[in-house]
């Protein structure tokens, strides 16, 4: 499984931490706000009138989640910006977007938009990190960490210990994937094959997926993880219209919002980690076991690829693990994809590639649907 901070948890709070300092949200008119082209992008003022003439009071980088959330909000071809962007034409790109600032949507009661932001960090830049709705509601990665905690503290009372196996902070989301080393069995008691029982939990803060918390499979063998999907916890964060100006976080009004979001995690963790799903799932996982060997296992895999779109780079290395392995049965093929995941660059991506092992192994827990892929020549 793909690591990006150490298990012990403590760097990965500590950055949780120190991002969460850095933070600065707003709700502002986006007249009042100006895009200026810079080197390899645009970066972003915001102004607002006073006494003495406009002052800024903010002026950062536009991350690409942002510039992507301009276009969806203007209903703009992201395409084309980056089109601008290749051509280094960034203020023709600049020029695009103040013309769009300007002129807010028909259907738009203001142009007032959140923008969620960092303050400058030593030499690092204040970067806009998103651009939302003014209705957006914040669920910040530490009420996450502070409404798990408790929740976690009470399930191990009935599962015994649970254990961080991989934690990070992406640009767009935070995961934290949790086993329970006590709840465990065997897929194949022969080749010492266990699987352990466990939760992937994400968020972003920047609207790229809401709070999630789905069950995680995670296979001791090669270490690999797999997501099952079969449903989530989730919040989307929209909430009432808000007037314009800083964001107060000491305001009762946030810790009472999202107390319902905390109860439904704590519901949602204990539903997950039931044991007669994860007994369920074990089951299933033997069938893929004991099924056939593919006929054709580089065809076969070649069509789940495609299928469930790999790209051709992680085809090459699923093709390899697969080989590898010499397993050609279903559950060979699945973890020839979900092995993938340890050698991707992008967490973001490795992640979505245990989702998509996950989806592969309810599709070929069908029996006709491995049978058709495994005699297919």
């Amino acid at each position: 499984m793909k690591q990006m901070y150490s298990n012990s948890g403590d760097e990965f709070m500590q950055e949780i931490d120190r991002l969460h300092a850095l933070k600065y949200d707003v709700r502002h008119p986006t007249s009042r706000a100006t895009i200026y082209s810079d080197t390899g992008g645009v970066d972003l003022a915001m102004t607002q009138f006073g006494m003495d003439g406009d002052t800024c009071n903010f002026y950062g980088k536009v991350s690409e989640p942002a510039l992507k959330q301009m276009c969806t909000t203007y209903d703009v071809p992201f395409s084309y910006v980056k089109t601008m962007r290749n051509r280094n034409q960034h203020e023709l790109l600049a020029h695009n977007l103040n013309i769009w600032f300007q002129n807010k949507p028909e259907h738009f009661k203001n142009d007032v938009r959140f923008f969620r932001c960092y303050k400058k960090d030593g030499e690092n830049p204040a970067i806009v990190r998103s651009f939302h709705s003014d209705r957006y509601k914040v669920f910040d990665n530490v009420d996450l960490m502070d409404s798990l905690r408790p929740t976690l503290a009470e399930v191990s009372r009935d599962l015994g210990s649970w254990e961080v196996v991989s934690c990070a902070l992406t640009e767009k989301k935070l995961y934290m994937k949790i086993i329970f080393p006590e709840v465990s069995a065997y897929v194949d008691k022969e080749v010492g094959d266990i699987v352990k029982s466990g939760l992937v939990i994400s968020n972003s803060e920047i609207g790229q997926g809401a709070v999630s918390v789905t069950r995680l499979l995670f296979r001791l063998a090669c270490l690999n993880g797999m997501v099952l999907p079969d449903g989530k916890a989730r919040s989307t964060h929209l909430g009432a219209s808000q007037i314009e100006g800083e964001i107060d976080y000491k305001s009762d009004t946030k810790d009472v919002m999202n107390e319902a979001l905390k109860l439904q995690l704590r519901d949602h963790i204990k539903a997950a980690v039931d044991g007669q799903k994860f007994f369920h799932s074990v089951a299933q996982m033997r069938q893929l076991a004991t099924s056939t060997q593919a006929e054709e296992p580089e065809q076969a895999l070649e069509t789940l690829s495609e299928q469930f779109v790999l790209s051709e780079e992680e085809t090459k290395k699923a093709r390899r693990s697969l080989l590898s392995s010499g397993n050609f049965s279903a559950w060979g093929m699945v973890n020839s994809i979900t092995n993938i995941a340890n050698d991707v660059g992008d967490y973001d991506r490795a992640s979505e590639i245990e989702v998509i092992g996950g989806k592969i192994a309810h599709h070929l827990s069908n029996e006709k649907n491995w049978r058709e892929l495994a005699l297919a020549a």
